[in-house]
């Protein structure tokens, strides 16, 4: 049986209707004769949350915003009739972290992914639990268990080493087995994080569960990697601020990477060039329309599409102006202004 990796966003797993929706296309590609494994990112929002209310913890005023998150996810258990206590222990943690914040008044990188990589796992929690009383035989699992970050060697590199983490897949046959004889239709599973080398929680960076799906997809030698997403694919511009934008059926994995790249959000674009290189299609899907085409990416091209793909658009770009004397003719003055930016963790 053949894997299919199914990736849904915040905003595509934020109330039963979505839920609904997540369980109809799980039914169509079980009848297909594909094993789906779904990736889940955390609600709408919560990562902001959970990273506001670690700075807020360095001063002691984080208690609204854990309140907030809570919140959120006992009205997602009350919408999918699932006991809230199911996240008791995530929620604990939560208080715990960022109770040690305030008393230390220190929010390492370390805590931070530990802290942000809640919101999946109390999410994936929530969202078994509702596919189970469906009536599907569905298996939650830890990602941590299936992927494993590269770390960068040096003191520089411990900002991105946890929050902004290299991982690299291949096929595993060992995951593929273990998957295998599990007694299951379904795996349910978290993106955005993975564990690093020595076992600790590290995050792909932020969207960084569009990649998480493609990791597996590779991982799992999947028959294709599917986002689902509140749009119906990828558009020649932002359809939410151009009505007349046109929806692009086909694109070719260099085009939909640039496209990610120069700003549209629909997809990240870290997510392509794993499954470009493994020749898995990737397709972005509209959660609520599940029928609808959306885009397929792969090595095919629509010759008939203009020659002009897309058009995006981004804001809050930072230029800035360096002038000094002592640059002039200076051997290492350019490394030095970068190496500055590299142990901020800024690209």
């Amino acid at each position: 049986m053949k894997y299919i990796v199914v990736k849904f966003g915040g905003t595509s797993v934020s109330s039963r209707e979505t839920w609904e929706k997540i369980h109809e296309i799980t039914q169509q590609h079980l009848k297909a004769g594909l094993k789906p494994v779904i990736v889940c990112s955390a609600l709408s929002q919560i990562s902001n949350k959970l990273e506001q209310a670690s700075d807020a913890a360095l001063l002691n005023q984080h208690g609204q915003l854990l309140q907030d998150i809570v919140q959120a996810y006992h009205t997602l258990a009350a919408d999918l009739a699932v006991s809230a206590t199911l996240i008791t222990h995530e929620i604990q943690a939560l208080e715990q972290w960022l109770t040690g914040i305030a008393l230390l008044k220190e929010a390492s990188p370390k805590i931070r992914a530990q802290i942000l990589s809640l919101g999946e796992l109390m999410l994936t929690r929530l969202g078994h639990k509702f596919l189970v009383e469906k009536g599907l035989r569905c298996h939650w699992f830890d990602v941590r268990d299936a992927l494993t970050s590269t770390a960068m060697a040096g003191s520089g590199h411990e900002v991105s080493n946890y929050l902004a983490a290299c991982c690299h897949s291949t096929k595993n046959q060992a995951l593929i087995d273990t998957f295998a004889n599990l007694n299951t239709e379904v795996i349910l599973t978290q993106g955005f994080f993975v564990k690093s080398p020595e076992g600790e929680t590290v995050l792909l960076g932020r969207g960084g569960s569009d990649t998480s799906a493609a990791l597996l997809a590779i991982a799992l030698d999947a028959c294709a990697c599917e986002i689902w997403t509140d749009v119906p694919g990828i558009y020649t511009a932002n359809p939410h601020q151009l009505p007349h934008a046109r929806l692009l059926k086909q694109l070719h994995y260099n085009e939909a990477q640039e496209i990610a790249s120069m700003g549209a959000k629909v997809l990240h674009p870290n997510c392509i060039p794993p499954v470009r290189q493994a020749n898995i299609p990737m397709m972005v899907k509209y959660t609520r329309m599940p029928q609808h085409s959306g885009t397929r990416i792969s090595f095919e091209k629509d010759d008939n599409a203009p020659p002009i793909k897309s058009i995006q658009v981004k804001h809050s770009i930072i230029l800035i102006s360096i002038d000094t004397l002592s640059m002039w003719q200076q051997v290492g003055f350019l490394a030095d202004i970068f190496l500055t930016f590299k142990e901020h963790g800024f690209s």
